[in-house]
């Protein structure tokens, strides 16, 4: 897989792509035996990083390499900065940001109870506020523990507490995405955000539309489309703990994470197509029927800005066929948990008030 080579697409969204001529304008195939500075920086938090994590993000190459042709993040178990783990965080901000493109992601995820990789971006600038009025794009988002579980979501609406989000909530793969290398993938035109995996596209969240938090009395947008309308940067990196895991977010101990099998969160490449024609941005990949399955009865709680694991009896064929063929955000009905939120969260700040 590396080298400087593309890499075929599995099904109806590599042909998409090669019909709407995107062209590879940026990537990282991590070749090398450090990180490239030039296209990355370190992250150095020891202060929960606006989420209560339980690690330090250092820059030392126990947290943050690249060897055989990855980048590595690895969590520890040590003292360190006055908390009990470490791991790292890098991020393109003041180096590289995008509007608009296909952002794909080749990562494995890692094995371990209350560890959190995630994948995502932040906005460059902060044209309309504080987070998450600028917005936030999360592509990938794994609770550890939960091996088959991903979800993406978008946060907006205004500065917190007054900001709100769509997700897909929890979903789960047919196959355990610790075990192998897997594509996560955000299209992102002016019209739609649409994430994928392998291939496939899951949720779609139309940007022709208004993202003020009214429920809030937030209106920090005068456009259709505000905050996605900006360039945004990519983060990657492994969390301990911390409010993805509601109140669970402080319950890893030493112990239990002994136990971990594989804390390390790997990643292949990163790369960013764009179009080479503008006006073929309206265009929105079809969905086909995933290889997904519903999400599972889950009683942990939203916590600080992101959705709560889905406790719900829908399928997602029902739900990926509602919006040109592809999901929007899920109804709530008396046996669906919503995955929008038009109400501040009770808790602090998300991580993103660090990007």
């Amino acid at each position: 897989m590396k080298g400087f080579t593309f890499v075929m697409l599995t099904g109806l969204v590599a042909a998409a792509m090669a019909g709407q001529s995107y062209q590879l304008v940026w990537s990282d195939e991590f070749n090398g035996n450090s990180l490239d500075t030039s296209k990355w920086g370190y992250q150095n938090l020891c202060d929960g990083a606006g989420n209560n994590e339980m690690e330090c993000y250092t820059s030392r190459p126990q947290n943050v390499a690249v060897q055989g042709g990855n980048l590595v993040l690895s969590a520890l178990i040590e003292n360190y900065g006055g908390k009990q783990y470490t791991s790292g965080r890098i991020s393109t901000s003041g180096k590289y940001s995008w509007k608009y493109g296909r952002f794909e992601v080749r990562a494995k995820i890692p094995n371990g109870i209350y560890l959190w990789p995630a994948i995502w971006m932040m906005p460059e600038s902060s044209v309309y506020g504080g987070w998450a009025a600028s917005g936030e794009i999360d592509i990938m988002e794994n609770r550890g523990g939960q091996n088959n579980e991903h979800s993406s979501t978008l946060h907006y609406g205004g500065s917190w507490p007054k900001n709100t989000y769509k997700s897909s909530g929890s979903l789960y793969a047919s196959v355990d995405l610790t075990q192998d290398f897997h594509v996560y993938s955000a299209i992102w035109t002016p019209d739609a955000i649409q994430f994928a995996l392998d291939g496939n596209v899951y949720f779609t969240v139309p940007l022709q539309q208004s993202f003020n938090n009214a429920g809030a009395g937030s209106y920090p947008y005068s456009k259709n489309g505000q905050p996605f309308d900006q360039n945004f940067h990519f983060i990657l990196n492994l969390a301990v703990g911390g409010g993805f895991f509601g109140a669970n977010s402080q319950s890893l101990t030493t112990a239990m994470a002994r136990g971990w099998a594989n804390p390390k969160f790997l990643v292949d490449y990163v790369r960013v197509y764009q179009l080479k024609d503008d006006n073929m941005w309206s265009i929105l990949l079809p969905c086909p029927r995933l290889h997904l399955q519903p999400a599972r009865p889950c009683s942990t709680p939203s916590s600080a800005g992101h959705p709560p694991m889905t406790s719900t009896s829908w399928t997602l064929a029902r739900s990926v066929e509602r919006e040109r063929g592809c999901a929007t955000t899920m109804e709530s009905t008396a046996t669906t948990s919503t995955t929008e939120v038009l109400s501040a969260p009770a808790m602090p700040p998300s991580r993103s008030h660090t990007p």
